[in-house]
């Protein structure tokens, strides 16, 4: 599957698109197809890693997802 990747906090420039492997759905869950998305304030803090505190959670160095919304990745 194609999907929005970002391996470093910094502007829109390091956000690409690569082929992960598709996320599997176990018994208790669903997966879905999705055509489109948006970005939401939450979002760009966590793509550009400011203010510097939203790096506690998400990664002090760099991103520890490194995809959004795929929680296989």
């Amino acid at each position: 599957m194609r999907a929005v990747v970002y391996r470093e906090y910094g502007s829109p420039e390091v956000v690409g698109v690569d082929e992960l492997n598709k996320p599997v759905a176990r018994n208790d869950e669903v997966l879905v197809r999705v055509r489109a998305t948006s970005m939401n304030p939450a979002d760009w803090h966590y793509l550009t890693g400011r203010p510097y505190l939203i790096r506690m959670p998400a990664g002090v160095p760099k991103p520890r997802r490194k995809s959004w919304g795929a929680t296989s990745v």
